[in-house]
């Protein structure tokens, strides 16, 4: 099964996309600075890393197929975490 890794899953955005992942049956990864919550869906993985320090990504990236890049803010260092943070993934 293709597993996606979405950063910024536990956004407004990024709930979404991870929604429809599951539903069209892939494994969705979801990535975020934050502590993985006590209910977690079924087969929804948890990755805590941080795009913009780079903390976390080798083991956020480990295993999957694909990444959609949900973390996003037009109003928070947009170059930074948009531009930078995505290139530290790769």
């Amino acid at each position: 099964m293709t597993r996606v890794l979405v950063t910024g899953g536990a956004g407004v955005l990024g709930r979404e996309i991870v929604s429809r992942l599951k539903t069209a049956g892939y494994t969705p990864r979801i990535m975020s600075r934050r502590s993985q919550p006590a209910t977690l869906p079924s087969a929804v993985e948890w990755a805590q890393a941080d795009v913009a320090t780079g903390q976390g990504l080798a083991e956020a990236v480990a295993g999957v197929d694909v990444i959609v890049h949900g973390a996003t803010s037009p109003f928070r260092h947009a170059q930074y975490v948009e531009v930078e943070g995505t290139r530290q993934a790769t």
